[in-house]
């Protein structure tokens, strides 16, 4: 692999890189708590003015949770103070601790603050930048239960996030420090690599991101390499983030629009919010590192494909391989003409009449791979009048349908459920559906279709789902051919490789990460690769569009 960092020697892995550069040693590990000894003592030392007392000193930040990168650690002391009441009793008398502690330091240690803000005081001492933050014992006011404190942040108003974060530092500090070290490791590479490029994304941030990854993968340890690659990955479409747990709250309740990693301990708290510029250039450095890392994994990786030759690019396997030539395509398109007539053929029995047959699935959608490719037919039936009565009389239409193609093919079903028929005929696979005119009967407006759906109840989603398919090809066909490349090849692999997922499935995933590089056309190999790395967490993944509804509303 390609050194990724400016002291990692060539062929040097990321995990003896780690122990030679960035991890402390046990000397190192002894003089700095050493030094945040002292600090703590001081702040213990003198009284405040009026009642005041250090109740607790929490050390917080990197510190605390074991995450602390050589020369790049800060030391972050929460000083719990006891005499306080409330959060507001804090904001009313911050100033003032914030005065006292800032005289305890000067009386002992002779220097003054760097920096101050409304919430912390920072000092240089010894080598390091010394933050401290004035607190309340949030989890002694509410019995030690998170949910209690979240219901006061509700009413405490906008700057909940902010006021509490302080006095959440424990909660923070328990979720971060039992994490296994080699979770950590791929932590402090992060944290240095975002350093070495000078990059506006908080410590915390990245801590998140990759115990989202490792619990994604379903904890164990999954290789300091690879859940480095992870990480890089995801800070590549870094605008499009969408990261949250449910260790101490709903997250359900909190999720907003995206970017976000949001605090486990504070669910107000989106951990990337404030950097405005900072997610371009983070994709941007990301973008760049990926490629260094994955130019050796590209040199040492075989053929994908059984019929993919050595050393031949993907986009020339597809070509050779997997696209349709226009001679198949004619004679497909010929082959799909002979059934739609067939269908359009001879009337129903009653007042039933065919008004549209749709060709949905890849056919429709312009994504059929060579040899795979079945046809999907959607036939849509004037004398309906709601999905209702669809449901209610589509066990005659597919009686009908099934004689229909008997009458004039001479073959029957292989296959019929409850909503589709399924023939084999002239090398195809042939599924035919009946469905209803939802866009008509709606006005061309899906919002409304959607509403009907929640009144139509829990079997919504298989009931309108063939009626839907005129949508589904509107939003699949218009995509670039460069894209619906890259969606063949999944199908092809996810068939080579026996995998039971939906070819639609693939699509949307190519589509979104597509979409999530900002369109254009990212190159073939890098599109498929990325797909891959998604699929390698298929258990975790959290893909949703927003054209035809607010994908918020439906997520779960």
């Amino acid at each position: 692999m390609a050194p990724a960092f400016r002291l990692q020697a060539p062929g040097e892995s990321l995990d003896s890189f780690a122990q030679r550069q960035i991890t402390t040693t046990p000397l190192e590990r002894t003089r700095f708590g050493q030094d945040v000894d002292t600090f703590v003592q001081i702040l213990h030392s003198q009284a405040f003015c009026g009642s005041y007392t250090v109740k607790e000193v929490v050390k917080s930040g990197s510190l605390g949770k074991g995450t602390a990168v050589r020369d790049l650690a800060d030391i972050d002391l929460v000083v719990f103070i006891n005499g306080l009441t409330s959060i507001a009793d804090l904001q009313a008398n911050r100033g003032r601790l914030l005065n006292d502690l800032e005289q305890k330091v000067k009386n002992v240690l002779g220097i003054s603050p760097v920096k101050r803000t409304q919430y912390s005081l920072s000092f240089n001492w010894n080598g390091h930048k010394v933050d401290i933050l004035p607190a309340f014992d949030l989890l002694s006011r509410y019995g030690g239960s998170p949910a209690n404190i979240y219901n006061a942040m509700v009413q405490f108003g906008p700057n909940a996030a902010l006021e509490f974060s302080a006095s959440l530092a424990p909660l923070q500090v328990q979720f971060v420090k039992p994490v296994p070290e080699h979770v950590k490791r791929v932590i402090r590479l992060l944290k240095l690599w975002a350093e070495e490029r000078s990059l506006n994304i908080r410590s915390y941030a990245l801590e998140l991101l990759t115990i989202f990854l490792w619990r994604s993968r379903g904890g164990g340890n999954p290789g300091t390499d690879f859940l480095f690659y992870e990480a890089i990955k995801q800070l590549m479409n870094c605008g499009f983030l969408r990261i949250a747990f449910d260790d101490y709250y709903n997250s359900s309740y909190y999720t907003r629009k995206p970017p976000y990693i949001l605090d486990p301990a504070n669910p107000f708290m989106n951990t990337l919010h404030g950097r405005p510029k900072a997610s371009h250039l983070v994709s941007t450095k990301a973008w760049k590192v990926l490629k260094t890392l994955k130019q050796q994994d590209e040199r040492d990786m075989g053929p994908a494909f059984r019929l993919q030759a050595p050393g031949e690019s993907l986009d020339s396997f597809a070509q050779r391989q997997i696209t349709t030539t226009p001679l198949e395509r004619t004679r497909f398109g010929q082959d799909v003409d002979t059934f739609v007539q067939i269908l359009h053929f001879k009337a129903f029995c009653g007042s039933y009449t065919v008004k549209e047959v749709v060709k949905s699935g890849s056919l429709g959608k312009g994504t059929a791979v060579r040899d795979l490719a079945d046809i999907d037919l959607v036939v849509f039936i004037n004398g309906l009048t709601s999905i209702a009565d669809l449901q209610a009389n589509r066990g005659r239409l597919l009686n009908d349908l099934e004689q229909k193609v008997k009458n004039v093919l001479g073959i029957s079903p292989v296959k019929r459920t409850q909503y589709s028929l399924s023939f084999n005929w002239n090398g195809h696979k042939v599924d035919i559906l009946p469905a209803f005119d939802l866009l008509s009967r709606y006005g061309g407006s899906p919002a409304d279709i959607y509403n009907a759906m929640v009144q139509f109840g829990p079997n919504a989603a298989l009931e309108f789902s063939a009626s839907l398919a005129p949508l589904q090809v509107q939003f699949v066909k218009p995509v670039p051919e460069h894209v619906k490349r890259v969606i063949r090849l999944l199908k092809l692999w996810a068939e080579e490789n026996g995998l039971n997922i939906r070819s639609y499935t693939l699509e949307l995933l190519t589509i979104f990460l597509w979409r999530s590089r900002g369109g254009g056309n990212p190159g073939t190999d890098f599109l498929f690769y990325e797909a891959i790395k998604q699929l390698v967490c298929c258990g975790s993944l959290r893909i949703a569009f927003g054209d035809n509804y607010n994908s918020s509303f439906y997520t779960r």
